[in-house]
């Protein structure tokens, strides 16, 4: 199976210790990566990506719920550079961008239930790791765009602080896929079971 990184952290490596217990006798063979695969060419039974990002010939089973994504900053930064208060002020901001697989920006999506923004801010690092943006971030290098389920940690320990919460938006959850002429393996199928029991997403 071809898995995000994020995904990997988030999703699996939680709930390992208790599938191995369950099933110790199934063998997963998981490569873990950000790039966008077609799953059939390369020989996956099945891959996990944004439910939207999945392509319309295959079919996908929501892991998670919709995640919750936020913009985090260290207080020191708060503190060097201030707080934003509006959606417009990001422009005169340090912004860790995210570089995805086809090597563009991922761009900051916010929402106030009302209205949708996406907002691409300056800043003076892109990377194309969401553990090595979290860490600049807590440095203070600057602003990083990310799930909150990704932060949960820094967060508990004051460590980042969420800013424009009333900005923070909602995307698409994560989904195992698989091509609709072949049948799920029965250990992905266990795993995608296991998955949505345990899943605090």
């Amino acid at each position: 199976m071809n898995v995000p990184r994020d995904a990997a952290r988030l999703l699996l490596a939680p709930i390992w210790e208790d599938f191995f217990a369950r099933f110790p006798l199934i063998h997963l063979d998981i490569a873990v990566e950000d790039r966008l695969v077609d799953i059939v060419e390369e020989g996956f039974d099945a891959g996990m990506r944004f439910m939207e990002r999945v392509p319309k010939d295959m079919i996908a089973v929501p892991l998670t719920e919709p995640l919750r994504w936020v913009i985090a900053a260290s207080p020191g930064y708060l503190e060097r550079h201030g707080r934003p208060v509006k959606p417009q002020d990001l422009h005169d901001h340090r912004c860790i961008q995210m570089r995805i697989s086809d090597h563009s920006t991922y761009p900051w999506e916010l929402g106030n239930g009302n209205s949708m923004l996406r907002i691409e801010g300056p800043g003076p690092l892109r990377v194309n790791d969401t553990d090595t943006a979290v860490d600049a971030a807590k440095r203070g290098i600057g602003l990083v765009y990310c799930f909150e389920r990704c932060i949960e940690t820094e967060l508990g320990a004051g460590v980042l602080e969420i800013v424009l919460p009333e900005w923070t938006s909602m995307g698409a959850p994560y989904a195992i896929y698989y091509s609709s002429r072949r049948h799920l393996p029965p250990g992905l199928r266990e795993l995608t079971r296991v998955i949505r029991e345990t899943r605090k997403l």
